[in-house]
């Protein structure tokens, strides 16, 4: 179990959802997406790094090797990148936006809505998956240090381009005015607390054992050149990130292990994830030579991988008390000796999940051939315990082939790293109503000729009333359906990219915040040298523009890459 990655934390919920409702619950997502202003309260929390929820249909589950699952209801998973304790992160959500946490599970069966606040968390508690792996590309900050980082990165760059038109002795004033704008964000990445003394244990022994000298780093492969492709609407890509949900079916046939022992390649997926090194997220996995495979690349935020043992089960369907008495007594078969279905899983599955840099299909194409040159025989030993893995997999292009082939659209992606209130455009009402009304008034039009031409239009008879009767239903229907299907379409459209937050920018901003700390604590000191001459040394050494060197190592505190 990995749950927490420096100072955040991987959250993993799955909800069973009528298929009845489950339009529902995708018209609520897609509202939220076409109507931005109501995510201002998700926006607000300033804790959430990445977030998603994903539908999932019960006939999208990819097929093991005990045949495809057959499944009674539709599924929901929720999956939470975020700073502070668990207690913490559910508080915010009830306190902070209750009713809209309510619309994002409302068709989840048995949900109990977040206040009282008990109940709702005995409802996660029941539903929270552990992660079995997990990354985080910044593990030394927390949503709101990054953009802190952010706001000092972009006002560097705004002083060092005016800069250029200044002498000095006019620089001095506009370096102190840009200073006091940015004097709140100028903190520090660093540990996270320690959550308890016997995880910090585990933690030394499980580093010393990575240490070991058949542990020492892979060599890394020449990362490919980027390519691009079209890919349709889908919110998988938003925000300039890819929100990658990937589930891959585990072997349940029988294996026999290194030591000649039989076991199952569950337990041997999850030895292989517990083996994985992690990033350098405290001091005892600092002193792991090697860092995360996921650390190799520069366009991976987060990851995590995680085993779906089998479907949540929340209870059975609640019915009347009388009406199940009297159909009993109907019957004569108490229902406590009716056998219900359940659903069950066929087989566990691998829940792998990234946050990447990519726009598009060829872009994650793109990704995934990287990821597998660079991390190909780190990720194999995890990978070979999935169906199909082994037989179809000999290469980057395979490898993507094979992930791209088991991926769930994401349908509500979220990401925070807007340094501004976002001006996110929202699809106007009055165009709704007016496109609804329009629809509606031409398939009554139609309609009605239609029927008068049948010789049974509305009039006042008993066959016209009930034709008038149809005809008002069905138009009031049509007028109803294309207000639902134009919020799909818009809330399928990805919303802009937040300035400067692709990761390697992020690093980039990271880096530049600690050094100029340093810099502004040194033209502190009396000996400090003239500070126009000291600033345009500064601007040369950190390279403002080149977000390759010198930064932050991904998947460290504050490594150096230079």
């Amino acid at each position: 179990m990995s749950n927490v990655a420096g100072k955040a934390y991987g959250m993993n919920v799955l909800t069973p959802v009528p298929p009845s409702r489950i339009w529902v619950q995708r018209l609520i997502f897609m509202a939220a997406r076409a109507f931005p202003s109501t995510l201002k309260g998700l926006l607000g929390l300033s804790l959430i790094h990445f977030a998603r929820w994903v539908i999932i249909k019960r006939n999208q589950w990819p097929e093991g090797d005990r045949g495809k699952p057959s499944l009674k209801n539709d599924y929901v998973l929720f999956c939470s990148n975020f700073n502070g304790t668990w207690d913490q992160y559910i508080d915010a959500f009830s306190d902070g936006i209750p009713q809209g946490l309510d619309l994002f599970w409302y068709a989840s069966f048995k949900y109990p809505h977040s206040i009282p606040i008990t109940a709702f968390k005995n409802y996660i508690t029941h539903n929270q998956f552990d992660t079995g792996y997990y990354y985080n590309a910044t593990p030394g900050s927390a949503q709101r240090d990054i953009k802190a980082a952010l706001k000092v990165y972009a006002e560097l760059k705004a002083l060092a381009a005016k800069s250029a038109s200044l002498d000095a002795k006019t620089f001095p004033r506009e370096y102190n005015m840009a200073l006091a704008r940015v004097q709140n964000c100028l903190g520090s990445p660093g540990y996270a607390p320690i959550a308890s003394l016997d995880t910090e244990t585990a933690e030394q022994n499980r580093s010393k054992f990575l240490a070991g000298p058949d542990r020492e780093p892979a060599p890394r492969a020449r990362p490919r050149a980027q390519k691009s492709a079209p890919s349709p609407s889908t919110t998988t890509f938003d925000g300039g990130h890819c929100f990658l949900t990937l589930l891959l079916p585990v072997k349940t046939c029988e294996v026999v292990n290194s030591d000649g022992l039989r076991s199952s390649h569950v337990y041997l997926l999850r030895e292989a994830l517990a083996m994985l090194p992690t990033a350098h997220q405290s001091k005892p996995t600092e002193a792991v030579p090697v860092g995360s495979l996921f650390a190799d690349s520069a366009r991976t935020h987060f990851a995590r991988m995680a085993v779906i043992d089998d479907a949540i089960y929340n209870g059975p369907v609640p019915s009347d008390t009388i009406y199940k008495a009297a159909r009993d007594l109907v019957s004569g078969t108490p229902d406590g000796a009716v056998i219900k279905p359940v659903d069950q899983l066929p087989s566990p599955y691998l829940l792998f999940s990234v946050d990447c840099d990519a726009t598009n299909d060829g872009e994650l194409q793109d990704y995934l051939c990287e990821l597998w040159e660079l991390a190909g025989p780190r990720l194999a030993p995890v990978l070979v315990n999935c169906c199909g893995f082994k037989e179809g997999v000999t290469g980057p292009e395979s490898f993507a082939t094979y992930m791209c082939e088991r991926r769930v659209e994401t349908t509500m992606p979220f990401n925070d790293y807007w340094t501004d209130t976002p001006a996110l455009a929202s699809l106007s009402v009055v165009v709704l109503a007016i496109a609804a009304l329009a629809a509606g008034a031409l398939w009554a039009a139609c309609l009605y000729l239609a029927l008068d031409q049948l010789g049974i239009k509305p009039e006042w008879t008993a066959g016209g009333l009930l034709s008038g009767i149809g005809w008002a239903i069905s138009s009031i229907g049509v007028a109803l359906y294309a207000a639902y299907l134009l919020i799909i379409t818009r809330g399928r459209r990805a919303f802009p990219q937040a300035p400067n937050s692709d990761l390697k920018s992020v690093l980039k901003a990271l880096y530049v915040q600690r050094q100029l700390i340093q810099f502004a604590v040194a033209q502190q000191k009396p000996s400090a040298p003239n500070l126009f001459d000291a600033f345009r040394a500064f601007v040369n050494r950190v390279e403002l523009n080149n977000l390759d060197r010198p930064t932050q190592k991904p998947g460290t505190i504050s490594g150096i890459a230079s």
